[in-house]
């Protein structure tokens, strides 16, 4: 990452539903990040239907690298 905050959303229950978000602070260095579907709030985790990860501003390039997505 290049240290801005990206966001996790995940969406879940019926189709049109805001999702369920938490921030994902990035830094330069390789880290492994855990976070527990109990801790998004309102989140359905019966009915997961998708997850994102977004970023937002500053606008303009940034870097983030993902090696493993896995829901436990």
């Amino acid at each position: 990452g290049d240290g801005r905050t990206l966001s996790v959303l995940v969406f879940s229950g019926e189709q049109g539903t805001p999702p369920s978000m938490r921030p994902l602070p990035t830094t330069a260095e390789w880290v492994q990040v855990r976070l527990l579907l109990a801790d998004f709030p309102g989140l359905d985790a019966s009915r997961l239907r998708a997850v994102a990860v977004t970023a937002g501003d500053p606008s303009g390039p940034f870097q983030f690298d993902l090696d493993g997505f896995e829901i436990r």
